[in-house]
């Protein structure tokens, strides 16, 4: 598959998942993929301690300067100097600490949002299937309040809008369509043309 599949003509990209939009896969294709390929899993890694979050806050070589510069005040006796600096750092430390973690808690979070099923186009029949058993190739419908169960570019819609606040923050729904095509440097976010998973 091509690397920048979002950008790759509709026809083109099917030619290469060798699907069809009226069909979708083979049952024997499905399985050959799901076994080459592994499951539609978002790839966790053990959760990092908050402590160690908090470690990692001092390891900028910015932070390392200052807290030297905070050891020298403190042998020329400039307590002051010191202790101002000292809070900066520490403060920087709290808000990065804060931030890092947020971070670590939404990717947790966006595991336990992924959707369990999904309707699928298999053998030219819609079915449903465990969303984990999805591959690339597969023909996917999604209907309002549907949760997103694979990243994939849409090849029909109809008015459709999606809730990405778990990914991007922003409350706004965003307007999708398969018309739309973006640049080698578009961000991923504003790709327009694309669903992504656990999105609503």
């Amino acid at each position: 598959m091509a690397k920048t599949w979002h950008l790759t003509p509709t026809s083109q990209l099917l030619k290469e998942l060798e699907t069809k939009p009226q069909i979708g896969l083979s049952k024997s294709q499905a399985q050959e993929r799901l076994a080459r390929l592994g499951p539609n899993l978002l790839v966790t890694r053990p959760p990092v301690a908050p402590w160690r979050i908090f470690l990692r806050q001092f390891q900028d070589f910015m932070v390392l300067v200052l807290l030297g510069t905070v050891f020298v005040s403190i042998a020329l006796g400039e307590y002051l100097d010191a202790t101002a600096i000292f809070a900066i750092v520490f403060l920087n430390s709290i808000l990065g600490f804060s931030q890092e973690y947020k971070a670590e808690k939404s990717l947790d979070m966006l595991g336990k949002l992924a959707a369990p099923h999904s309707k699928v186009l298999r053998d030219g029949h819609k079915s449903i299937v465990d969303a984990s058993s999805l591959v690339p190739g597969d023909v996917i419908f999604l209907e309002p309040g549907d949760r997103v169960p694979a990243d994939a570019l849409i090849l029909e819609s109809q008015l459709l809008s999606v809730d990405e606040s778990n990914l991007t923050g922003e409350s706004v729904p965003v307007t999708k369509n398969e018309n739309f095509r973006g640049q080698m440097d578009t961000p991923i976010g504003d790709l327009k043309n694309v669903v992504f998973k656990s999105t609503l």
